[in-house]
């Protein structure tokens, strides 16, 4: 805010008296008595008054504490809005910049001042709760917080270092906030659960649910991990959802006309039927001359039924693949029961299975979940894809205690 510089007109003393008129004995009755046209103080000494305009009569004098005190007030009432008040530096009546320019405010508007008490009401909160469990430096971080605060003028700084002392909390809880793409393709932040790396995790282990995500899509659900990488994340499939014919979440577009039968799985949360309009596709099958496809699990080769895994290929490249591996009467309608579900390929059909979405985590976000308990860790093996029904996976894995590994720090 730019201040207007008055007309630098010298402020002296009220000298008492009127005009002389140069005789000797002039009648003229000269008043004893000056009066400030802001309080109407009525005082003889005429040196504690100012007059700070042209004005005449009983608005010429002002105390100059009075006058400061309502410059300082109409500035405040447009402060918000990075504004000027004329009223504050020129006279209503006489039209005359006043003499004893407005002051610059120093402090905040209240509004400021409200923000700035309410951003340090929340961390007091945040501390109170015990958000910051763990390494006692984020206890350290609000501190210094609280000091700053009291003290900064600024209230960006306050929201910058309070928005890095909420980030340093959630870090110190295995939390971080990242950017992610939603099932209707929107662009947003979310906050994710995030950890040190886990050994033995990789593609082809399985993720037993924990009774902490009863209340999730991964109620008594495994989960078959085909993919996993330091920088990209991780990626997997349930294999305890099968879907029916008739399920409202099946997608009828993701398996054209003519195909032979195939089993079809609600794969998870992401690009799942009916969701918005990504949809996410996975296939799993035996077919190992499917291009793009890549070993995913290998059985035991000391058994007579001995399979191998595979995971991707186009379902274009897949249904070709198996129509050529299947005997001239193919299946028609294997929908996820525990007789369809029997290894395939001892009647001489091919195993493929269709997941309908897909369970993905972002850098970390897997292992994190992992080291707060939420999953049971195992390495898979085919028959648990191909042989055991999936009503039954979850059930029996939980029946295994030695074979499930659990981290909880």
């Amino acid at each position: 805010m730019q201040s207007v510089r008055g007309k630098g007109r010298k402020l002296g003393p009220v000298v008492e008296g009127n005009a002389a008129s140069g005789k000797e004995g002039s009648t003229s009755k000269i008043s004893d008595l000056y009066t400030c046209r802001i309080c109407f103080e009525e005082i003889k000494d005429a040196s504690q008054l100012i007059a700070p305009c042209l004005c005449k009569g009983t608005h010429k004098y002002v105390h100059a504490k009075c006058l400061r005190r309502w410059q300082d007030t109409v500035q405040r009432r447009v402060q918000w809005k990075d504004k000027q008040d004329d009223r504050a530096y020129r006279c209503g009546v006489c039209r005359e910049l006043y003499s004893a320019p407005p002051r610059l405010l120093q402090g905040r508007l209240n509004i400021a001042g409200s923000l700035k008490a309410l951003a340090l009401t929340s961390l007091v909160v945040l501390l109170a709760l015990g958000l910051s469990g763990g390494p006692p430096w984020p206890q350290l971080a609000i501190v210094v917080l609280l000091i700053a605060g009291a003290r900064g003028p600024s209230i960006l700084c306050v929201a910058a270092i309070a928005m890095a002392c909420i980030l340093a909390t959630l870090h110190a809880k295995g939390l971080r906030v990242v950017m992610r793409v939603d099932t209707a393709g929107r662009l947003g932040l979310a906050v994710i659960r995030h950890g040190a790396p886990v050994e033995g995790l990789q593609s082809g282990v399985l993720l037993a649910a924990s009774d902490g995500l009863e209340r999730s899509i991964f109620r008594r659900s495994v989960v078959l991990v085909y993919e996993h990488g330091n920088r990209s994340g991780a990626r997997g499939v349930i294999l305890s959802q099968p879907l029916g014919p008739t399920d409202p979440r099946f997608n009828p577009a993701a398996t054209p006309g003519g195909l032979p039968a195939l089993s079809h799985f609600l794969g998870g949360p992401v690009g799942m039927p009916g969701e918005g309009p990504l949809q996410e596709v996975a296939v799993i099958h035996t077919l190992a001359e499917v291009p793009g496809s890549r070993p995913l699990l290998q059985q035991n080769t000391t058994q007579d039924s001995a399979a191998e895994l595979f995971e991707g290929g186009s379902l274009a490249d897949v249904a070709a693949a198996a129509s050529a591996a299947s005997p001239q009467q193919p299946q028609h309608g294997r929908w996820g029961s525990a007789r369809a579900l029997r290894p395939a390929q001892q009647s001489g059909h091919p195993s493929v299975h269709v997941y309908h979405g897909i369970c993905a985590w972002a850098e970390g976000q897997l292992e994190g979940e992992l080291r707060s308990g939420s999953w049971g860790l195992t390495k898979a093996e085919v028959d648990d894809v191909l042989e055991v029904p999936p009503e039954q996976l979850w059930g029996r894995l939980m029946n295994q205690p030695n074979r499930l590994r659990w981290l909880r720090n």
